[in-house]
C-alpha cells in the first residue's frame, strides 16, 4: 500500500514568465530573516518570505514584486545573486545580469545594488533604487559569491561566468563604495586557463580554515576540481574528468557529520549533473595521503555496497536475470554456453567473467563495490549514481 505524501501545498504565486536555472537567489538578513527572489526572464523579480502573525508559531507566505530600477522593459534577466556583507561592514547586496535588446546587437550589463545610507542597508525598497550599472562585453551565465581574504579583513566578492570561456571577479572598493572588476588570478588562480565556459561553477571553504575546494563544469563538458591553499592562494592539487555533453551543475557537499569524532573532518564527494548523461557522484574527492612536496594525493573510496533488488528493479533489470538456471536457459531455447559468455566474449567488451560475477566473498574483501574515486590527477567513475 502506498503511503501518503507528507507534502502539502503552503503557498502557490505566478511568475509573470518563465525563469531559469540562475533566477533565484536566497539570502537572511538580521530583521527579516531567510528571503528568497526570483527573477522572471522578462525583467519581474518578487520577494518571497514568510512572517509571523498571531499566534505564536504560526507564519504567512508573502509574494511582492519588487521594481529594480535601470532594468529595460525589454530586458531578458539572465542570473541573480544577493549576499550581505560580513562584518564589520553591514548591508545587503543584489547582483542582476541581463541583456538589452538594442535591435542589431545584444547588449549585456550588469547591475549591482546597495544602499550605503545609516537605517537602509536591508531595506529591500530603498536597495532597489541604489543601483551601479556596469556594462558587459560578454554574454553572462552564472551569477555568484564567495568570501576572500584581503588583507586583515574579509571581503564578499562577486563571481560571474561568461561566453568568453572566463570568470570574471567583482570586488567593492571600501573608499569609493562601489564595486569594480579585479583580475581573477588575484584570489582564484585555479579559474585561469579555464578550457570551456563555466556553466556552474561553486567556491566551498574547507572547514579546517586554510583550504578550499572549487568546482566548475563547463558547456564542453569538462569537470574540473581544485584544492587551493588559501594563506598563499595556491593550488595545491587539480582533479578532472570529460563528461560527453554540457554539464548543468556540479555540487560539493558533506557527508552527515553525525557520529563523527569531533576532531575528524567530515568527507566531500562531488554531484556532476550532465544534460544529456545521468548524474554522478564523486566521493571522498578531498580525502588523500601526503605525497611530495606536500601535494595530496587522492585516495581511492570504495562506494556503498549491494543494491536491493528494488533499486535493481528500477534499473530494469532484477537479480534472476543476472544468474538464470539451467532449466530457465533450455526453456528459453539456448545453450549455457549462451548463458553465460565465453572469456573471450567478456574480453572483447573490457571487462573479466570474475567482474562480471563477483563472489560476496570478494566483495566482502574489497569492504564494498565500485566506486567513484580519484587518482592521478583524474576523476574516476568505476559505476554510475542514479537518482529516482
Amino acid at each position: 500500500m502506498a503511503r501518503p505524501c507528507p507534502f502539502s501545498e503552503d503557498n502557490f504565486t505566478r511568475l509573470a514568465s518563465q525563469s531559469n536555472v540562475y533566477g533565484l537567489a536566497a539570502f537572511r538578513t538580521p530583521a527579516a530573516g531567510p528571503e528568497a527572489l526570483v527573477a522572471a526572464l522578462k525583467g519581474k523579480l518578487l520577494s518571497l518570505r514568510y512572517e509571523r502573525v498571531g499566534t505564536p508559531g504560526r507564519l504567512r507566505a508573502v509574494a511582492r514584486e519588487v521594481h529594480f530600477t535601470y532594468i529595460p522593459v525589454d530586458a531578458e534577466i539572465v542570473s541573480i545573486d544577493a549576499f550581505c556583507k560580513p562584518a564589520p561592514r553591514s548591508g545587503l547586496v543584489i547582483g542582476i545580469t541581463f541583456i538589452k535588446d538594442s535591435g542589431d546587437k545584444a547588449s549585456p550589463f550588469l547591475n549591482i545594488y546597495c544602499d550605503y545610507e545609516p537605517g537602509s542597508e536591508y531595506n529591500l525598497d530603498s536597495i532597489a533604487q541604489s543601483c551601479l550599472n556596469l556594462e558587459l562585453q560578454f554574454i553572462p551565465f552564472q551569477l555568484c559569491h564567495t568570501e576572500v581574504q584581503d588583507g586583515p579583513t574579509s571581503e564578499t566578492v562577486f563571481l560571474l561566468s561568461g561566453h568568453d570561456m572566463c570568470v570574471h571577479v567583482y570586488k567593492e572598493s571600501g573608499t569609493q563604495h562601489q564595486f569594480e572588476e579585479v583580475a581573477v588570478e588575484t584570489f582564484f588562480p585555479e579559474l585561469t586557463q579555464l578550457s570551456g565556459n563555466v556553466q556552474w561553477l561553486q567556491v566551498l571553504a574547507l572547514p579546517c580554515g586554510k583550504r578550499r575546494l572549487t568546482a566548475v563544469g563547463s558547456q564542453n563538458g569538462a569537470v574540473s576540481l581544485a584544492l587551493v591553499q588559501l594563506s598563499s592562494r595556491t593550488v595545491l592539487q587539480r582533479w578532472s574528468v570529460q563528461q560527453d555533453g554540457p554539464v548543468t551543475h556540479v555540487q560539493i557537499f558533506p557527508t552527515d557529520p553525525h557520529g563523527q569524532a569531533a576532531e575528524e573532518l567530515p568527507s566531500f564527494h562531488l554531484l556532476v549533473a550532465s544534460a544529456i548523461e545521468t548524474s554522478v557522484v564523486y566521493r571522498c574527492v578531498q580525502r588523500s595521503s601526503s605525497g611530495e612536496n606536500g601535494v595530496k594525493r587522492p585516495a581511492r573510496k570504495h562506494a556503498e555496497g549491494h543494491r536491493t533488488q528494488r533499486d535493481i528493479a528500477r534499473r530494469g533489470t532484477s537479480h534472476a536475470e543476472g544468474h538464470r538456471t539451467q532449466r530457465d536457459i533450455a526453456r528459453r531455447g539456448t545453450s549455457h554456453a549462451e548463458g553465460h559468455r565465453t572469456q573471450r566474449d567478456i574480453a572483447r567488451r573490457g571487462t573479466s567473467h570474475a567482474e562480471g560475477h563477483r563472489t560476496q566473498r570478494d566483495i566482502a574483501r574489497r569492504g564494498t563495490s565500485h566506486a567513484e574515486h580519484t587518482e592521478n590527477g583524474k576523476l574516476h567513475r568505476d559505476d554510475t549514481v542514479w537518482f529516482v
